[in-house]
């Protein structure tokens, strides 16, 4: 009975796992969607890059899955006996990040005021130290392929010079895809934990 109620446990904690991982891949194609389809998008008025609402919804629901895809880190992890702390601590951050820039854009207010650099410039910010903490996680638990974890940092970081006003807002495609290879990993370890295919990092007991 024990046994199988063990079981079933790590079931559902690879089936959640797994979810995560599902997660990042589909932000991954959003992201790198909202990215191209928003540096196609004609010079408005005043100089500056109307964002649609379809460029929007993308970019949002991407970022909401790139949440839900670290937290999947953090259950893969915990499923390895490792540390989740980091990952738990960027899915935080990107959130964070996200509801102030969110609010920010909600507002209407100038980009040049106040209200840019208190929400808006730091919601960014926070967004982007999020995804750099869930691949500086990636290299240190090691759940998935270290590299995946350096090329996560380093695409992540590079948003330093993304810029929605120029082609530099091609930038957010190469930190998507990073976290895309990251949410592959990561859900072929959570259906390795289902006897489905061959996983990376063995499962704590194995």
């Amino acid at each position: 009975m024990t046994e199988a109620r063990s079981q079933r446990t790590n079931m559902r904690v690879a089936a959640l796992a797994g979810l995560g991982g599902l997660a990042a891949v589909a932000a991954a194609a959003l992201g790198a969607a909202a990215s191209y389809m928003h540096s196609l998008a004609p010079e408005g008025t005043e100089g500056y890059r109307d964002t649609t609402p379809q460029v929007a919804a993308l970019a949002f629901s991407s970022v909401v899955l790139a949440c839900v895809g670290l937290l999947g880190l953090a259950v893969l992890s915990r499923a390895r006996g490792r540390s989740s702390w980091l990952a738990l601590t960027a899915s935080l951050l990107v959130a964070a990040g996200l509801t102030s820039l969110t609010s920010f854009s909600v507002s209407g207010a100038s980009e040049e005021g106040w209200a840019w650099w208190s929400f808006g410039a730091t919601g960014f910010v926070a967004m982007m130290l999020g995804l750099v903490l869930g691949g500086v996680h990636v290299i240190i638990t090691r759940v998935v392929p270290r590299w995946a974890g350096v090329l996560a940092v380093v695409a992540s970081a590079a948003l330093f010079f993304f810029n929605t006003e120029t082609a530099a807002v091609l930038f957010a495609a190469p930190a998507a895809l990073a976290w895309g290879i990251v949410g592959g990993f990561a859900l072929g370890e959570a259906l390795g934990d289902l006897g489905i295919v061959h996983r990376h990092a063995p499962a704590v007991g194995a």
